[in-house]
């Protein structure tokens, strides 16, 4: 039998020995006794013959959640404490990310840190903070374990610096109901062009079709802002056809309304049935049962349509993540790359990870654990974890630059001019690539 999400929500809270006997795989090559520099070999088994404590920071609440409820299964393995902290960004003031990079500089910085796939460019200028970790992830037999892909986003000039938190394949959501009521099956949006014609009939003043960014469709296409050479390709002409073809679906069809509402006026949109379907990540459905409880089991999910005229069509993107990194400046860095692991490598506790923040893990031997196929009584008895699987190995790279931050926004208001219709989006591209292009030459790289 099936265990249903809400079924498993009632049990009882999993118990400290249980978690112990789940965390056996990452605890069996615990580390010696020995502290100092990473790349010091642990003895299989063993205690540290003193105790170590490490100071973890992250920015996600469900994150520090999740580091905190394992802290005393590692203790009790390893006499390794970590100390999790929430590192929040102060209103009108400094950011996580900024408080991060202060710590760095002022040699306070913990030992280990989660670090945004959005604002991890930042660190990637000048000498970088972060351990070079993908050497021991390949030595280790971790690197073919893990869904590679996801690991672009922490790796710069060959160098691999954090482990991603979640697969983050990018589905559409969609509201049975109201699909239903149209008379319309999800299972005939074959193409993006069949998901136009679909919004066209069902599309009203009250109704309408929701779209993810235009960053994410390029990955989907095989393309991004970067290549894996960290040049800037997001105006080649295939991203020109993505865009034209978004601009359309606003302006022309009027399915899609871009940019959509902030917050909680969007998700008001959502509680009052405005939205039939929604395109996002693993993590979206966390946020949707969290933000729109009122409709339980009136949603479902499949993999997105594919682009009709590519030879390799893909059925996914990717969108968003956090990559869990060691830093340099740490007294225990062999300790905490054991603790890495065992946060971060362990099936069970990825597992468990996808349990308490429906981040599907891009590990795959996770992948068979029952905790990430319950058919969730939310989206209607279905096994999102099925989906996601099947999506695992289609997930697109995503490639860094320290100035991403910067050609985001760049690129960014190019886009946004275009879904206006304020310029052609070929001509808004083209013009947001080359100021893209230029920032970069201006700051040396």
């Amino acid at each position: 039998m099936v265990e249903t999400r809400s079924g498993r929500e009632k049990r009882e809270r999993v118990t400290r020995r249980q978690l112990g006997l789940a965390a056996g795989a990452a605890a069996g090559t615990v580390l010696a006794a020995a502290c100092g520099p990473f790349g010091g070999q642990p003895a299989a088994g063993t205690k540290t013959q003193q105790p170590v404590k490490l100071q973890l920071w992250t920015f996600p609440l469900t994150h520090f959640r999740y580091f905190q409820e394992l802290v005393p299964v590692w203790q009790q393995k390893t006499r390794i404490e970590v100390e999790p902290t929430h590192i929040t960004g102060t209103p009108g003031g400094q950011s996580w990310a900024d408080k991060y990079q202060v710590a760095i500089a002022s040699d306070t910085a913990p030992d280990l840190i989660d670090i945004e796939q959005g604002t991890v460019g930042r660190f990637f200028r000048g000498e970088v903070p972060m351990v070079e970790i993908g050497d021991r992830l390949k030595k280790e037999g971790f690197w073919d374990k893990l869904i590679a892909t996801r690991q672009a986003l922490y790796t710069w000039k060959g160098k691999n610096y954090g482990v991603e938190h979640a697969l983050t394949p990018v589905v559409i959501y969609y509201r049975k109901d109201l699909f239903d009521r149209a008379g319309i099956k999800m299972e005939s949006i074959k193409t993006w062009d069949d998901y136009v014609e679909i919004g066209k009939k069902m599309v009203n003043d009250d109704l309408q079709f929701h779209m993810i960014g235009f960053d994410v469709m390029l990955r989907q296409r095989g393309t991004d802002y970067f290549n894996e050479n960290g040049e800037v390709v997001a105006d080649s002409p295939l991203g020109q056809d993505t865009l034209t073809f978004m601009a359309e679906m606003q302006q022309r069809h009027r399915i899609i309304n871009q940019p959509l509402p902030q917050g909680m006026d969007f998700w008001t949109g959502v509680q009052s049935n405005r939205y039939a379907t929604y395109v996002g990540a693993d993590w979206v459905a966390g946020s949707i049962k969290q933000n729109a409880p009122q409709t339980t089991g009136l949603w479902a999910a499949v993999a997105l349509p594919i682009w009709a005229k590519e030879s390799k069509p893909r059925r996914t993107s990717c969108h968003g993540g956090t990559g869990h990194c060691v830093l340099k400046s740490s007294k225990y860095q062999t300790e905490a790359w054991e603790t890495l692991k065992f946060y971060m490598l362990d099936p069970a506790n990825a597992a468990r990870r996808y349990e308490m923040i429906n981040l599907f893990p891009p590990l795959k031997d996770a992948f068979k654990d029952p905790r990430l196929h319950v058919k969730e009584d939310f989206f209607g008895g279905q096994d999102l974890g099925k989906l996601f699987q099947d999506l695992a190995l289609d997930v697109p790279p995503q490639y860094q630059h320290p100035l991403r931050p910067d050609v985001n926004g760049i690129i960014g208001r190019g886009v946004n001019a275009a879904m206006r219709g304020e310029q052609p989006p070929r001509d808004a591209l083209k013009s947001a690539g080359e100021e893209a292009r230029n920032r970069i030459k201006q700051e040396g790289f």
